[in-house]
């Protein structure tokens, strides 16, 4: 990923990326709850139902992998999560 193409996303950085990608059709998620999907103890959970931290454990083990998360959704149509891990070429034998 060049300069350019890491403009628009919050915490990236020109390199090479091996990227996890995956989603769904479900309900999505409307700017408001994307904007906090990381935070610690955040859940669109009711009470009892969930903690929030499972997407601030996976932020805080990409980031300190030097990597980022990169997360897209509308209301109604679902959401897609983009995982972005520096590539090593680095021959561990």
């Amino acid at each position: 990923m060049d300069a350019a193409a890491c403009s628009g996303l919050a915490e990236a950085e020109p390199g090479e990326y091996v990227v996890i990608s995956f989603g769904d059709d479900g309900c999505g998620m409307d700017p408001e709850t994307l904007a906090r999907i990381f935070e610690p103890f955040f859940t669109t959970k009711e009470v009892g139902k969930g903690t929030g931290l499972g997407l601030a454990i996976l932020w805080g083990i990409v980031r300190q992998n030097r990597g980022f998360v990169d997360v897209s959704g509308t209301p109604g149509m679902g959401t897609t999560f983009r995982i972005y891990l520096p590539r090593c070429l680095d021959n561990p034998a």
